[in-house]
């Protein structure tokens, strides 16, 4: 919503932000939105964050903008920060994506996904969202062995290592 108030209040917050980024000598991006279909847009709203974590203090602590509410809690820029760790890996999985490397990319993230939930340094809600993101993956896996194109992926990818050893 932040992002939607910077880019839309062109006359007032939008000079704003860039004003903030200059002072702390930051590339004045524009906050990236979401759109619910391209979670790519999330991992990017997120780092975006992280990054610019003091400009986004400036702006919304800035009481003639009327953005208070989107003001983030230290804990909340903990958590931020943790999703940040957490979407790094998937943003690098899925950067690598192509028909042949679908199951082992699944099987990596799964892997890191159970050593995040197993880890007592990641707080409450990251845990909770790791699990529900496994739970859905697992859903994703298990649908895989009907498909065709996972039976032909795999054939590939076989040959492939197959031929690396000729």
């Amino acid at each position: 919503k932040l992002a939607f108030k910077v880019v839309h209040l062109t006359t007032i917050v939008l000079p704003a932000w860039r004003e903030i980024c200059r002072d702390l000598e930051l590339e004045p991006h524009l906050i990236p939105r979401n759109v619910s279909t391209c979670w790519n847009l999330c991992c990017d709203m997120v780092d975006v964050g992280v990054d610019y974590r003091e400009a986004v203090d400036g702006v919304t602590q800035h009481r003639d903008l009327g953005l208070r509410k989107f003001e983030l809690s230290d804990h909340e820029w903990e958590v931020l920060g943790e999703l940040h760790d957490i979407l790094k890996v998937k943003q690098l999985a899925f950067s690598i994506l192509n028909l042949a490397s679908v199951i082992p990319v699944m099987d990596l993230m799964d892997r890191e996904f159970t050593s995040y939930a197993h880890d007592p340094s990641y707080s409450a809600p990251i845990c909770a969202s790791i699990e529900l993101a496994q739970k859905t993956l697992s859903r994703y896996y298990s649908s895989t062995d009907k498909s065709m194109l996972y039976r032909i992926a795999m054939g590939m990818l076989l040959s492939h290592v197959f031929w690396q050893f000729d």
